[in-house]
Parts: C-alpha cells; structure tokens; sequence
C-alpha cells in the first residue's frame, strides 16, 4: 500500500512532465510503466488469494493510476488527494473481499471486511 500512496502523490506532484511524458492513447496501456504498475497489481491481488476475475480487476485498479484521471478528479473537479487514495483502497478492499466477511490483507491475513 505505501507503494501505491507513494504512486499516487509523485503522479500528482509531478503531473505536468508525467501527462506530458504519456503515451498517445494508441499505446498508453501497453506503455513499460503501466506494465510494471499491472505486473505489481496482479501480485497483490494474487498474493491475497482474490477470487473472481482477476486480469479485470486488476485493469479496474490500474485505471484509478492514470494520469489524466487523477489530474480529473483532483485539479478539474477538487477532489482532494486523500480521497481519491481512500477511494483506491475501497476498490481493493471490496476485490479483496472473500464474501465470507474477511477480507484479505496484502500478506494473507484475514480481518473483517466491515467491523462491526
């Protein structure tokens, strides 16, 4: 997770040379660093034993990383950074939610999905 936090405040903090630094649509998901960022994506997911279709939500979670849609919602439409993350982590905790109420952290423990 602190990756991905880390991720999403150097896409912010440096977007002007990252949104120009990005592949024409015709090539942006198979640039080398959205295969890196998928290749880590998939481990995680993999690694929590996620069940359900896992090249999909792996896409799912990769496109919260764009960066065009993380200039969107942040600095066109004035959602703050720290939501945006949280939103991130409630995709991940919903894919990585077992239906039994557990969800599966990153090293395989289990924890309630919604405390109570």
């Amino acid at each position: 997770m602190a990756t991905i936090r880390y991720l999403f405040r150097y896409l912010l903090t440096h977007r002007d040379l990252v949104l120009a630094a990005t592949p024409p649509p015709d090539r942006r998901f198979s640039a080398p660093s959205v295969g890196v960022r998928r290749a880590h994506i998939a481990g995680l997911l993999r690694e929590t034993g996620t069940e359900g279709d896992g090249e999909l939500l792996t896409e799912s979670l990769l496109a919260y990383l764009d960066p065009a849609l993380l200039d969107h919602l942040v600095h066109r439409r004035g959602i703050p950074q720290e939501r945006v993350e949280a939103g991130w982590r409630n995709l991940l905790e919903i894919a990585t939610d077992s239906g039994d109420g557990v969800t599966r952290g990153v090293t395989g423990d289990r924890r309630p999905a919604h405390p109570t």
